[in-house]
């Protein structure tokens, strides 16, 4: 087991807000019924489930707490009770790992991680695997999908909308977070990974590595921590990374991505190099998954790997 300790919290919200869409996405249950918890508890994590659930809500309230951001109200709701999740299990000395649910949950996640930091003067560092680099703002998105703004919000954009996150204006600081897997990203996202010098391995990247990638990569990402002076690694894995023919089942998928065995590697490496002491496990829709559980297994493989 390479964690810190064996006290896990395993946080769970079915919200899929994020993508634009009503309902939970059923990603929790469906995996606790093939089995996750039993074989968390087999590997000997001492471990305590908590449940975020999504309010009541109807497609008519789309819009009813800003003109652009989608179901923006439920969502600040949901994040500002992850965010207490998070922060109370580092504060006891667990470690805190959510599953989702979509990516607007980072808001939360990461405001419960960088308050805990802020007050124990530790930094962050977070390694954010997924196919799109989720640093719109509420001006720049052109969806209004709030799962696509969750690190410009880290960051410090739209604090205006969000002002009772990230107490204290502690911010997540730009050299400590590491794009991996990126393959969809808007211009004006772009111009925000240049502006802030963001470290970012998109896809175009690993195929000219090669199959040495993760390797490489992990090597960069170690020398970018202790660098940047950080003390705790956070990952935060979408499974949409992964190429749609290993995981068909996300919603926002994007073809050409990262293999399943090489994302696995790459995790395993990752835990190798440093230890993961909080993370996230994202956009797994059940309802998207093809008839031979192809999403399904992909999903309990990776979560497999990150919580050993």
């Amino acid at each position: 087991m390479s964690f810190i300790n064996s006290n896990l919290d395993l946080i769970s919200t079915q919200m899929r807000l994020g993508t634009g869409r009503l309902g939970d996405s059923g990603s929790f249950p469906r995996l606790v019924e093939s089995g996750l918890l039993e074989k968390l508890e087999n590997k000997g994590f001492s471990l305590t489930c908590h449940e975020v659930n999504t309010p009541p809500v109807t497609e008519s309230e789309i819009y009813a707490s800003h003109d652009h951001l989608k179901y923006l109200a439920p969502i600040m709701e949901v994040d500002k009770a992850l965010e207490q999740e998070v922060y109370s299990s580092l504060q006891k000395g667990h470690l805190p790992f959510t599953i989702g649910g979509d990516h607007a949950l980072a808001i939360g996640t990461l405001s419960g991680l960088l308050n805990y930091c802020q007050e124990n003067n530790e930094k962050p560092f977070v390694v954010w695997f997924d196919a799109h680099t989720d640093i719109n703002t509420a001006k720049g998105t052109l969806s209004g999908n709030v799962h696509g703004i969750p690190l410009a919000v880290a960051i410090g954009y739209d604090q205006d909308i969000f002002p009772s996150f990230y107490q204290k204006e502690q911010y997540l600081d730009p050299s400590a977070l590491h794009y991996v897997g990126i393959r969809s990203v808007d211009d004006f996202e772009q111009n925000v990974v240049e502006q802030h010098s963001i470290p970012n391995h998109p896809m175009s990247a690993l195929k000219q590595l090669g199959d040495e990638w993760p390797k490489v990569v992990v090597e960069q990402i170690v020398t970018e921590f202790e660098k940047s002076k950080a003390t705790r690694l956070h990952l935060s894995f979408d499974l949409d990374g992964v190429d749609p023919s290993f995981a068909p089942s996300v919603f926002t998928d994007v073809p050409d991505g990262v293999p399943l065995p090489q994302a696995l590697e790459f995790v395993t490496r990752l835990k190798e190099a440093l230890p993961l002491k909080s993370g996230d496990f994202v956009e797994f829709d059940p309802g998207l998954d093809d008839n031979n559980n192809t999403g399904l297994k992909a999903a309990l493989a990776v979560l497999d790997t990150i919580l050993d």
